[in-house]
Formats: structure tokens, C-alpha cells, sequence
């Protein structure tokens, strides 16, 4: 069954956000451990929601989050840092958990999640339009159609994760691998797929911002 993905590995990105134009590594350090300290103080403000029904925590059962889904979160959160500053912020996020990647792992892996994102793009639109024009009373041959587009998907995702060995070090692989099973399927929460229109509260991936605050 598709599934629907309720994330919260929510960014350095913010970080940049801040106005951050010097691109001093030192800098950008300071006002994101400014940024974690906020968030986690406006997280402990907010009340807590309960998860819908089935819904599998990470932070409980990481094992149940499937490596796929792991790593197609992390490629999609990593795409497009092409500043200087946006690169940082990300080297930050990474290197919280794994402080010894390189920038040169670093790197690679960011150019994997840029093609990643480029190649699923052209689907994802297409799949909106489809939902668009059928949603909520699509035919069988719509979702299968869907459906299909969805196993494109998952071919190129498995296709960019297995060539990471081929584009980081061996060293640079075992660290990626652990930052999935570590952070981000802690972070990671899923359930069945979403069935409202467009425009519904379950028409994108929610994320339970009662949960995690919006930082890395």
C-alpha cells in the first residue's frame, strides 16, 4: 500500500534563513545552535497531538522504517544547497551526528541528492497533475497509473543509493548509512496513504510539528 510520509528532519536551511552572509563555518555554528536552542524551547511550549491511528514512530521502532524511505528523505532534504552558505549549513547538519565526513563525501552526496531530485521531479509533477484533474474519485486505470509512476520512483531512488559507493569513500558510505539509521529514521514517521482531494488536510506529507521542532 502507498504510503504517506510525515518527516520532521527539518533543516540548516533555517539557518540560512537567519541572514547568514559572512560564510564562516564558526558563524554559521553559532546561529544554528541558537536556532536548536529556540526551537526545542518553542517545542517544549507547544501540546502535544496523538499520531493518527497506524502510525509508525521512528523515534520508537526505527527498524521499521525502511532504508528506502530513509534515504529518499534525506536525498529530497539535502537537493538543491548550491550556496556557499546553504553548503555549510548542511556540512553542520551532517557532521552534529557523523563529525567525521568529509567535504568531500559531503560533496558527492549532495550531487546524488541533485540528480535524485532532478530525475523524480518530472514525475512528481506529473503525478500532481493527474491527482489534480482526477482527485478524489480517481479510476482504477488513474491509480494504476499512479502507481506505476510511483514504482519509477522507487527504481530511481534504489538506483542513486546503491551507486553511493561508487561516489563517496568507504569511510564516507558507513557514516551516510549510520546518519539514516540514527537520525533520520528517529525522525521519521509514516502511515497509510493519504485519500482527501487536493488541497486536503492530507493532500502532502504533514509533518507533526507538535513533535519536532523546525530545525535539524
Amino acid at each position: 500500500m502507498k504510503r504517506k510520509i510525515v518527516f520532521s528532519l527539518l533543516v540548516a536551511a533555517a539557518v540560512v534563513a537567519l541572514g547568514l552572509v559572512t560564510g564562516k563555518t564558526s558563524d554559521v555554528s553559532t546561529h544554528a545552535a541558537k536556532s536548536v536552542s529556540a526551537g526545542r524551547e518553542q517545542l517544549k511550549q507547544r501540546v502535544q497531538r496523538p499520531d493518527p491511528p497506524g502510525t509508525i514512530n521512528g523515534a520508537v521502532n526505527p527498524e521499521l522504517i525502511p532504508d528506502r524511505t530513509a534515504y529518499i528523505l534525506l536525498l529530497r532534504l539535502l537537493a538543491g544547497r548550491h550556496t556557499e552558505e546553504e553548503k555549510i549549513s548542511m556540512k553542520y547538519y551532517l557532521r552534529r551526528d557523523r563529525p567525521n565526513l568529509t567535504d568531500e563525501d559531503i560533496n558527492a552526496l549532495l550531487l546524488a541528492a541533485d540528480e535524485f531530485v532532478a530525475r523524480v521531479g518530472v514525475l512528481d509533477r506529473q503525478a500532481k497533475e493527474i491527482k489534480d484533474r482526477h482527485w478524489p474519485n480517481p479510476s482504477a486505470q488513474v491509480m494504476q497509473t499512479l502507481q506505476r509512476m510511483q514504482s519509477q520512483k522507487e527504481a530511481i531512488a534504489d538506483h542513486i543509493i546503491s551507486s553511493l559507493p561508487g561516489r563517496l569513500s568507504s569511510n564516507g558510505v558507513r557514516d551516510v548509512h549510520a546518519f539514516v539509521n540514527e537520525r533520520v529514521k528517529s525522525r521519521t514517521k509514516i502511515n497509510e496513504a493519504a485519500k482527501s482531494a487536493p488541497g486536503g488536510p492530507e493532500w502532502k506529507p504533514r509533518v507533526l510539528e507538535d513533535q519536532h521542532p523546525n530545525h535539524p
